[in-house]
């Protein structure tokens, strides 16, 4: 497990816990179900981890992208909440 230095949690914690909340709501979307909240909702928690895990990695690119991301990701909470 990778640590950076004054890091005190494993850096592969943040990226598992982005991948696999990011392909748990991509499921639930899927579905074209009643569930596409809670899908935003696992790309909300997705959201997060990525953009801890490039803050402390230092990849800015990743960081921005995911702020978009969380963006898209808070409209899509707010569409499904109001409709």
């Amino acid at each position: 497990m990778r640590l950076l230095p004054g890091a005190k949690q494993p850096l592969r914690l943040w990226e598992w816990t982005g991948a696999a909340f990011g392909v748990a709501g991509t499921f639930l979307i899927s579905l074209n179900s009643g569930y596409a909240s809670h899908g935003f909702s696992c790309y909300l928690v997705s959201n997060l981890a990525w953009l801890h895990y490039a803050k402390v990695s230092q990849q800015p690119g990743l960081l921005g992208m995911n702020l978009v991301y969380m963006g898209l990701t808070l409209n899509g909470l707010y569409q499904h909440i109001l409709s």
